[in-house]
């Protein structure tokens, strides 16, 4: 008898079991057993709850109305629109260039538009060696296949060579360029590409649009828990476009404000033509009218309620500099400990995460559920550490534990 699913039902080949560790430890901690979680990115604080922003519950307990639980619009509105240009792109001048703003279920939804509507069927799309492996998924959903290059030399520095070498094979063997680039505070390694990378990376673009369609989207999943500003990357990005070279923003509140399960995003496109930006939020505002419909309608009132006026940007920017003090000092502990007992990390910068390189990680992370109940993720040939979910006093000890059991599998 033949099935029911489909044979052409998406699979993914490439996934990652975050969610699934995660669930194993609450459970295990439902049990009474004192576990350490450092699965999911999620900011906890140190008294072990989701951080939050009062500004951000006062929207949501007052949203139980009509203007709420109306349908919304596609897009999110003009006012949710103007809100997030106010937010990311405050500080720099976007005059020479014409923008759109797409309100999406998170940064995922502003990944999977994205891809669905700038690659052609079979074509791929240019991701880093070491990567949040849903990226994979979001590509095949949309029919595109995934092209690698290495996110670091020897030197630890961002592979522009490699990058360069990707690019080149798109244009020849495509004639379209599509880059993905997860910056600042990438997932899973914490690095943040420098200024001078991203000029070298912005000249091999500009010459690559001389021959071929490009399109750059950059996940800033984890902007704004970035120390250092990233209005002067903006502003070269923005700089840099012309009529065949466009830039999308994946923006996620779900991150910046803690909102994870209202799922609130936007996709944020920039080119320098007027039709070449119509052409944008047409074809993403119906891509999503078939996907979700619309976004969710409390996540653009929170967004668009809390990013609409100076006073309460500056007081979510104090509450988030707040939180980034905690990250830092967690990173420090981690990482002070791991040079301690020789762990190497990749370079961390700042975010949720940093990555451990390692050889059979799976069996690793077995190895450290099965001696210390610690719950960390096999991602990337690495170990991935969710800082963002960890106290500082769970961090303490950590990377021992991690080296011990790591010299236990690889010798």
């Amino acid at each position: 008898m033949e099935k029911l699913l489909s044979k052409d039902h998406f699979e993914i080949t490439n996934g990652e079991n975050i969610l699934y560790l995660n669930q194993k430890a609450n459970e295990a901690k439902a049990k009474g057993v004192k576990v350490i979680n450092g699965t999911v990115g999620m900011l906890y604080s140190e008294e072990g709850h989701i951080v939050d922003f009062p500004l951000v519950d006062e929207v949501i307990a007052n949203s139980n109305d009509e203007a709420t639980l109306k349908y919304g619009s596609v897009v999110g509105g003009i006012g949710f629109a103007k809100s997030v240009m106010d937010w990311l792109f405050g500080g720099v001048d976007y005059s020479s260039v014409k923008h759109s703003v797409i309100g999406t279920l998170g940064a995922t939804g502003a990944l999977s538009l994205t891809i669905r509507n700038y690659t052609s069927r079979g074509q791929a799309v240019l991701m880093p060696s070491i990567r949040w492996s849903n990226y994979d998924s979001i590509a095949q959903q949309a029919g595109a296949t995934v092209s690698v290059y290495n996110l670091f030399n020897k030197e630890n520095n961002f592979d522009v060579k490699s990058l360069e070498e990707k690019v080149n094979e798109s244009v020849e063997k495509y004639g379209r360029v599509f880059l993905l680039i997860n910056d600042p505070c990438q997932n899973p390694t914490g690095y943040t590409i420098k200024e001078g990378e991203w000029d070298e990376i912005l000249a091999i673009l500009k010459n690559a649009s001389k021959k071929a369609p490009v399109v750059l989207l950059d996940d800033i999943a984890y902007l704004n828990y970035s120390r250092t500003s990233y209005d002067p990357i903006i502003q070269k990005i923005l700089d840099s476009l012309n009529d065949n070279f466009m830039a999308v923003f994946a923006f996620s509140a779900s991150k910046t404000l803690s909102i994870y399960g209202l799922r609130g995003g936007a996709a944020i496109g920039f080119t320098s033509s007027q039709e070449g930006i119509d052409d944008f939020k047409k074809a993403m505002e119906e891509t999503a009218r078939s996907i979700w419909s619309s976004p969710n309608s409390i996540a653009c009132r929170v967004i668009e309620e809390n990013f609409n006026s100076l006073e309460k940007r500056e007081i979510l920017r104090k509450k988030l500099n707040d939180y980034l003090s905690i990250l830092e000092e967690r990173a420090n502990i981690f990482i002070k400990e791991a040079k301690k007992v020789n762990l190497v990390c990749y370079p961390y910068v700042s975010g949720f995460f940093l990555l451990i390189p390692c050889p059979n990680n799976q069996k690793v992370v077995d190895q450290l559920i099965e001696d210390e109940n610690l719950y960390v993720v096999p991602l990337s040939g690495g170990i991935r550490v969710a800082l963002s979910c960890l106290t500082k006093k769970e961090i303490v000890g950590m990377a021992t534990k991690i080296k011990k059991a790591y010299d236990k599998i690889n010798g």
